[in-house]
């Protein structure tokens, strides 16, 4: 009793047999290529690239008596008969080039993620401190602007008590003053004041676009996650 044909085999074409056999041969021959990325006629890599060949023919030939070719049965035939095979011709093999350019994208993937992780814990922490500088930067010009205005004011209310003491003293007094000129200082520093209320919110503006930017890298580096799991 045969105990090959004891159980059910399984049925495929020709072409599909050829198609598993020329799939699987190709993804040893890129991983030849990945750990020994030499020129084509090395003769170390020539030799590996046959014993891996002839591996797996003979796996082949071990499977052909579970299997159907086109409804015949396959004890009696030969492998490279079922496959057609020649060589390794048949098979296009990586360049090695290609190899390299491809490490280089990987590497170049790494190191942009490694700069997105770093953006995405700087960013933050910078587009704090520059609000920061911003506000304090405002609360000081504000300051400025009043302590001007309060020692006008304190002038002014000097000028007054002398005007009380003596009108000649008060007479010379106000000769020798310029209110054009207080006047136009008082003028400009209320128009600093107003330019700078006015600029609040564009500064506002300015901090929730590093927001947005912090936010933009955070999903741009979520995707590049999901895109090396998938």
């Amino acid at each position: 009793m045969d105990f090959q044909s004891d159980y059910e085999k399984i049925d495929l074409s020709k072409q599909d047999f050829q198609y598993v056999f020329n799939n699987i041969l190709q993804a040893i021959m890129a991983k030849l290529n990945l750990h020994l990325p030499a020129a084509q006629n090395d003769p170390l890599k020539e030799q590996v690239s046959t014993i891996l060949e002839e591996f797996l023919i003979n796996t082949f030939d071990n499977s052909k008596y579970s299997i159907l070719a086109d409804g015949l049965d396959l004890q009696n035939v030969s492998i490279h008969d079922i496959l057609s095979l020649k060589t390794l011709e048949n098979v296009e093999k990586i360049d090695s080039e290609i190899t390299i350019q491809l490490r280089k994208i990987f590497q170049e993937f790494e190191q942009e993620t490694v700069d997105v992780t770093k953006l995405r814990r700087d960013l933050p922490k910078q587009a704090s401190e520059m609000y920061n500088d911003i506000i304090k930067q405002t609360d000081g010009e504000v300051s400025e602007i009043i302590n001007m205005i309060e020692q006008q004011s304190q002038e002014y209310q000097k000028v007054q008590q002398a005007h009380n003491n003596t009108d000649d003293r008060f007479e010379k007094i106000i000769e020798s003053m310029d209110f054009s000129q207080i006047n136009q200082n008082y003028n400009d520093h209320l128009q600093l004041l107003n330019e700078t209320n006015k600029n609040l919110p564009s500064l506002k503006i300015e901090f929730e676009k590093y927001n947005r930017t912090v936010q933009f890298l955070e999903d741009a580096y979520q995707q590049q996650l999901k895109e090396m799991d998938g």
